[in-house]
């Protein structure tokens, strides 16, 4: 099956990368980028084929992806509302835009809704995804699809893409936060910045292969590094006074609750 893109920005570029990277035949592969220096770097870099216009995506592709802007669903539907998909797949990494918007934008009778996230920059996403009207043969495609820049969960409800969204959509940023904060705290003791960010990224990079190779509990793996009366000891009381593990849930909530918002304000 042939895969086209609409949209080759970042998370376009991302997703590109990867099926190269897994041995998808780039003479498979089409791109529509409105931007000619964007198109022509991605069109050198990876030899694929491509061109402004996402008609000719359309028109070359079996399982589209559409990687475009959520808030341009309204321009691109336009575009090609004369067009049909008839049984080529729409797979859209687009955020907050629910399955029904897309069947309904764009006529098309196989949807698949994604949410990646930014690590697909690095082959090491984790995509929650579902779908309405492929058989199994094509499931299994998709999946390879998005198996090849990371790892991936498939959901049978498409609530789930919600609270995916919350979790490892948006998630990478918690987790910057939370580092940008323990390398401030090292700069505040006295460490200079390059130390502080060495110690504080390995050390989160270790603890997090430690957590999947182990596959321990993540509070048995808290209680393995926090001794009685000791320094992490008294690092964990603070963070309970503070209510970090309160904040970091309410946090998550509110971004779930804003997915779900952003998808019915496209109704």
């Amino acid at each position: 099956m042939k895969i086209a893109f609409f949209g080759a920005g970042k998370m376009g570029e991302a997703i590109l990368s990867g099926l190269i990277s897994k041995g998808f035949n780039k003479n498979e592969i089409f791109v529509s980028e409105v931007f000619n220096d964007r198109l022509n770097y991605i069109k050198e870099k990876y030899g694929v084929n491509g061109s402004n216009k996402n008609i000719d995506a359309l028109n070359f592709g079996d399982v589209i992806i559409s990687a475009v802007k959520p808030q341009n669903l309204k321009d691109l539907s336009e575009e090609l509302k004369k067009n049909s998909f008839n049984e080529k797949i729409l797979l859209s990494i687009m955020a907050g835009i629910k399955i029904q918007n897309l069947l309904e934008a764009f006529k098309v009778k196989k949807v698949v809704r994604t949410m990646p996230n930014i690590n697909a920059q690095i082959g090491e996403a984790i995509t929650i995804w579902t779908d309405v009207g492929l058989n199994n043969e094509e499931r299994e495609f998709v999946k390879k699809i998005v198996s090849s820049f990371g790892e991936e969960v498939y959901v049978s409800k498409e609530d789930y893409i919600d609270i995916g969204t919350s979790i490892s959509g948006s998630g990478p940023a918690y987790v910057f936060y939370f580092l940008d904060a323990l390398i401030d705290a090292g700069v505040y003791l006295g460490l200079s910045r390059d130390i502080s960010e060495k110690l504080s990224v390995q050390t989160i990079l270790g603890s997090i292969l430690l957590k999947k190779n182990t596959k321990e509990e993540a509070n048995k793996l808290i209680h393995s590094v926090t001794s009685p009366g000791g320094t992490t000891s008294e690092a964990l009381y603070k963070f309970e006074e503070n209510r970090l593990k309160y904040s970091i849930m309410s946090g998550v909530i509110e971004a779930y609750k804003k997915s779900k918002a952003l998808g019915e304000s496209k109704k």
